[in-house]
């Protein structure tokens, strides 16, 4: 149901996770049955970010979703090696590094 939907949809930016993300082997995941309504929504999509925490990087898992050329940014932390970084921005990816949080910036419940 969810493809037939997916089919008729546009969208300016999806959002994405991932289990593994490398300038080799492209975006992967660890369960194929992700991949049906993850590859639509990428179909149906102008432009593609992934939001991977450094562990995600230079990884690839078990089942391959696209190339990484179907990817426009990545968004990580400051943890991602510079390795992985260089490998992505060469393949011609955008790569935001956010920052770090201090204790102090989060916020608690009383």
């Amino acid at each position: 149901m969810a493809t037939l939907i997916l089919s008729h949809i546009n969208i300016d930016i999806l959002f994405l996770t991932t289990c593994g993300i490398s300038a080799e082997r492209g975006l992967t995941y660890q369960r194929i049955d992700d991949l049906i309504v993850q590859s639509k929504l990428m179909e149906a999509s102008d432009k593609a970010i992934v939001i991977a925490d450094s562990s995600k990087l230079g990884v690839t898992s078990l089942v391959r979703m696209c190339g990484i050329e179907q990817i426009s940014m990545v968004i990580t932390d400051a943890h991602a090696s510079g390795e992985c970084i260089k490998a992505l921005k060469q393949a011609g990816i955008e790569v935001v590094i956010s920052k770090e949080r201090n204790k102090k910036d989060h916020v608690t419940d009383s």
